[in-house]
Parts: C-alpha cells; structure tokens; sequence
C-alpha cells in the first residue's frame, strides 16, 4: 500500500520541520498527488540551490537582491510617486538597525544602478561604507 521511510530518512524530515502524513484516497488520486509532490520537492530545491545573483521581483511593488556572501540586501520599491521619488532604493546589512545607504530615483533602471553602486562600494570597502555618501 504505503511505503515507510527508513529511519534515518525520517529523522532528517523531523529535524527539518517535516512531518509524515498518511492519507487515504481513491486510486485513481494516488498517482496525481504523487505527480505534485515530484512538482513541489522539484521547486523547492529550484528555490534553495544557489539562487542566483542579481534582482528578483518579491511583490508587485518590489525588487530584491541579496548577495550571497555577506547577506547584504539592495532593495527597490515602487512608490508610485511623481518623478523623481518613484522609486525609493535601500542597501541592508542584517544586524545593522539602519540601512547601510538609501536613495530615490525617476526611473527603475537608475534606482537598479544606485542601489548596486552602493552595495557594490559597502562589499569592496570590506563592509564598511561611509553612511552620509549615500543616505538621502
């Protein structure tokens, strides 16, 4: 009927946050929840595996970038706002209370060429980055 997981295997997915669920469904379900499972292991891993470097769209309104050596965030939000405080940009550092530098800009493109200049000075500057350069 069911196949059981070895013991190590069980662990590792209780350790992880995982739990086992039995459940009972016609046959002819069986092999779609099987499918979906492959689908949602596959992009889980997709997510988890060297994401890769450059900006991401978390949300109508916002872009992300994370390098993955320092953890330093560049963030762009869309405003809405007219001219040139559209686009509001932020260089985070996790454990700083306050963003490492800040701006505001017209267009996507230069707040995407701000906020990197920023980030891109805070990595080479071995994480320091003089706050007054950038802040608004």
């Amino acid at each position: 009927m069911g196949e059981s997981l070895p013991v190590s295997r069980h662990l590792r997915a209780r350790a992880s946050g995982l739990r086992s669920l039995t459940l009972l469904v016609p046959e002819s379900c069986a092999e779609g929840l099987r499918d979906l499972d492959r689908v949602l292991r596959a992009r889980q891993r997709e997510r988890t595996t060297n994401p890769p470097f450059g900006w991401r769209r978390v949300s109508p309104s916002t872009e992300l970038m994370v390098d993955p050596g320092s953890a330093a965030r560049a963030a762009i939000r869309d405003t809405r706002a007219k001219g040139a405080e559209r686009y509001y940009w932020t260089v985070t550092v996790i454990g700083e209370t306050e963003p490492v530098a800040t701006g505001r800009s017209e267009g996507l493109i230069e707040a995407r060429s701000q906020a990197e200049k920023a980030l891109s000075d805070y990595l080479a500057g071995g994480g320091l980055l003089k706050r007054s350069e950038f802040i608004d």
